[in-house]
């Protein structure tokens, strides 16, 4: 299954045709021996962000230095929230390569956004991912231009509604959670992931997983569909979905609880393991708004995407190691992980609490 990638169209008057060629600001032109790179940047932001800033550059061959390098951002080049669109030159013939940094995000325009390179104007809000920076590469061709498509998610948003540690996956709050319980003979490892939704809004996630396993020195003990509750190699699995109302608003609550016996593990080390995230809901094949970078459970390849990871350890050297994570422990500790790669990053179960 893939989804074609969507991106809000950048009216013509913002793709200013002008780029720093050796930083003389010369405007781009098209010629056979020349080309110009169209560069599009889709950052999913929170209500009352103004301002998104990156360094754009592109090299040849991935080889310094750049043949231009520039500061950008959505108040002058975009919509004001998060998308931009900038064209700049690139040799004809050539592998070329656009990196974008991102600077900052800020609640107001940014007067002066300094130079490419410079640290960021003061200001800037706290971003909810450490988003690296997003290199493309494309081939430039003689009086053609040539777009280049990047999306990012970036800041939280301003009005939590859930309790304790949390983290944003794309518009909404999330709360990832890992729970443990033991007796002499078994423990049972409960994860979770909590979505809030502010009244009023129509953005409503699915609430997306992979397979849960669980592994003994990298070996796989058991497989487990999240959406099942199903006994699997002596592992009971129980599964509970629900939606829950909250103050100012509601939420989407998927639990999976894993009862592993002690004798089904190993002398060395084991580990549960899952990942998650929420995404876009698109019953109609369109995307609710600019930004689709996780949709029907796919976070698209070339999309800097938060996702939950949890690594849990459940035995070692024997023992049953068992205690409840916050976020950022054992067990969370990779709680937040960036995704950007060349290929789709799917999350084959799906659940829609809204219907």
């Amino acid at each position: 299954m893939s989804h074609a990638r969507r991106i809000a169209p950048v009216p013509v008057a913002l793709l200013v045709a002008a780029a720093l060629v050796a930083c003389d600001g010369a405007a781009s032109t098209e010629t056979p021996d020349t080309g110009t790179v169209t560069v599009e940047i889709d950052a999913a932001v929170a209500p009352g962000v103004r301002e998104v800033i990156w360094d754009l550059a592109v090299t040849d061959d991935g080889t310094p230095p750049a043949v231009w390098a520039i500061r950008v951002g959505t108040s002058r080049y975009g919509d004001g929230a998060g998308l931009l669109g900038y064209t700049g030159p690139c040799r004809a013939g050539t592998r070329g390569t656009v990196v974008a940094t991102l600077v900052g995000v800020y609640d107001a325009p940014v007067a002066d956004w300094l130079r490419a390179g410079d640290p960021a104007p003061a200001g800037a809000l706290e971003v909810s991912v450490d988003v690296p920076p997003i290199t493309r590469a494309f081939d430039c061709a003689g009086g053609q231009d040539t777009f280049v498509a990047l999306e990012a998610t970036t800041v939280a948003p301003a009005a939590p509604l859930l309790d304790g540690p949390a983290v944003v996956l794309d518009q909404w709050l999330c709360a990832p959670t890992l729970d443990c319980a033991a007796d002499a003979d078994r423990a049972t490892l409960t994860l979770g992931l909590t979505c809030a939704v502010p009244a009023g809004s129509y953005l409503r996630p699915d609430l997306v997983l992979q397979n849960v396993a669980l592994d003994c020195d990298g070996e796989t003990v058991a497989t487990i569909d999240p959406t099942r509750s199903d006994t699997l190699a002596d592992v009971d699995v129980r599964s509970a979905r629900d939606r829950v109302t909250l103050p100012g608003g509601d939420a989407a609550r998927w639990s999976v609880a894993v009862d592993v016996p002690e004798a089904r593990l190993t002398a060395g080390e084991c580990h549960l393991r899952a990942a998650g995230t929420a995404c876009y809901h698109d019953p109609w094949g369109t995307s609710h708004g600019s930004f689709s970078g996780c949709l029907g459970g796919i976070i698209l390849a070339g999309v800097v995407r938060p996702y939950v990871v949890w690594d849990a350890t459940v035995s070692r050297d024997g023992d049953l190691r068992c205690w409840n994570r916050d976020l950022g422990t054992d067990g969370l500790a990779t709680a937040l992980t960036a995704y950007d790669a060349a290929e789709d990053l799917t999350f084959p179960h799906l659940y829609w609490a809204w219907d």
